[in-house]
């Protein structure tokens, strides 16, 4: 997974980062600013939050980052 080598290149433990308090509150407000819709179908529901750039692992900007629903983020990664 692309995450994951990137996560390495960083030296970032991706998944220990991914169910950190840190990335929940990232996480959280990213779906708020997105009104807790898909940014690309517009849907309501479970939404997922997608990294556009790795670039700053760990150190996200709000930009590095996309509120998706589980079809849409599926989509970015080729399922």
């Amino acid at each position: 997974m692309i995450s994951e080598l990137v996560a390495r290149w960083c030296g970032v433990d991706y998944k220990a980062y991914i169910k950190s308090k840190r990335w929940k509150k990232k996480a959280a407000a990213a779906r708020k600013r997105a009104g807790f819709r898909c940014q690309l179908c517009n849907a309501e529901g479970r939404l997922q939050v997608h990294h556009r750039t790795y670039e700053r692992l760990g150190y996200e900007l709000p930009g590095d980052l996309i509120a998706l629903c589980v079809d849409c983020h599926k989509k970015f990664h080729g399922r």
